[in-house]
């Protein structure tokens, strides 16, 4: 974590806390659609209570969103069952929930298609919930898959196709969306490889599997491991990018699993209008009639003075659209105010502006029983540690 008086990182366990931290300022962020969770509930982990289940108490309490994805846990089967009630008292009631689902489920391998028993009781939990899936199944390239881009597409590939057939199976017509991450490591250090180009070249490919063959969507779950913050901002801008021009249809921003700077929240927020705004007004580069626009340029003339303020250009002013926080001032502007940088300077001074940002608060009463699911879910879960 980063802490802003003594301008240095530290290390602790990450809690429910901060994940109900992160989701409040997400859900003031129009950028993102949805919410997704950016600590795993270690604290509460530690201490021998069911994480996953106080992970999400605070994701329902902190936005107004969907809430993102629902993990593995160590604890037992049973956790679930206290999530599904959670979910049914903000969705109000079972059959609402099932009608709009708050989650959905992720299965993310270990090691080549293993189907290990932590992820086998996610899978039977949302069978019996019926919650929607996105399956992500990799090798770990070079070290427990093929070092050549195509033949670890190909195992992803089959191994979303059996885990969708699977589910399918056992729970018809549940909603799902493939992951198209094809996972490699980085052979030097084990570290997460999203900077390779194994990684960004299986992920498009698996979009045009799903997209070409099948006409069904496809989902991103990769990111960037914990570096430095400006090296996070270009692992994540390199990658994001090739996802949005790609075709991915929900792309989430995933930060670094070891540390976590918050000022990565308005890092994501700024790629994510980058990768809106690009796509929403791609539709101008058409050499059509009104993008070539030659009836005006006659009408303008040569000397282009009367561009600025011809209608025609007024009217399209929002084909150029404003950053989230970045600095756009000329440069002698940029020195005058000090040559602040945007990645250290920036993006945490729009972080104190994110952080006033309150979800709409739940009904007193349904927060009295969320309370009262999760007191109880711990008292009966808990193990001992140590």
């Amino acid at each position: 974590m980063w802490d802003e008086k003594s301008r240095k990182y530290y290390r602790r366990r990450a809690s429910s806390k901060d994940t109900l931290y992160a989701a409040k300022i997400v859900d003031g962020i129009d950028d993102f659609d949805v919410n997704v969770y950016i600590y795993d509930a270690a604290e509460e982990g530690h201490q021998g209570l069911p994480s996953e289940l106080n992970k999400m108490n605070a994701m329902l309490q902190g936005t107004t969103k969907w809430a993102g994805h629902l993990c593995t846990t160590v604890s037992t089967i049973e956790e679930y069952d206290y999530v599904e009630k959670l979910a049914a008292e903000v969705a109000g009631g079972e059959e609402e929930l099932r009608k709009r689902p708050l989650f959905w489920t992720v299965y993310n391998y270990i090691g080549t298609l293993q189907l290990n028993r932590f992820n086998s009781w996610l899978l039977r939990a949302s069978i019996k919930y019926h919650w929607p899936i996105m399956p992500a199944v990799t090798a770990a390239a070079p070290l427990m898959g093929p070092a050549m881009a195509a033949g670890n597409t190909a195992i992803s590939h089959a191994g979303i196709l059996f885990m969708t057939a699977l589910k399918q199976f056992h729970d018809p017509g549940a909603a799902v969306v493939p992951n198209n991450i094809v996972f490699s490591l980085d052979p030097m250090t084990g570290r997460g490889g999203a900077h390779v180009p194994h990684f960004m070249l299986g992920t498009c490919a698996m979009n045009q599997l799903w997209h070409e063959l099948y006409g069904l969507p496809t989902a991103q779950y990769g990111g960037t491991f914990a570096a430095s913050l400006d090296q996070q901002a270009f692992n994540l801008a390199r990658y994001l990018t090739l996802q949005v021009i790609s075709g991915t249809d929900f792309i989430f921003e995933q930060c670094g699993g070891e540390a976590f700077d918050p000022a990565l929240i308005p890092i994501c927020a700024e790629i994510a209008r980058m990768g809106r705004t690009l796509m929403s007004t791609f539709h101008q580069i058409y050499p059509t009639p009104e993008n070539l626009a030659l009836d005006v340029a006659k009408e303008v003339g040569a000397k282009g003075e009367k561009w600025m303020t011809h209608k025609y250009n007024l009217d399209r002013l929002k084909m150029f659209p404003s950053g989230f926080c970045l600095d756009t001032d000329a440069f002698d502007t940029w020195l005058g105010k000090g040559a602040r940088s945007w990645v250290y300077d920036l993006c945490r001074e729009k972080l104190k502006e994110l952080e006033k940002h309150e979800p709409k608060p739940l009904p007193k009463d349904v927060v009295e029983r969320m309370n009262a699911i999760v007191k109880e879910g711990n008292e009966k879960l808990r193990v001992r540690v140590g």
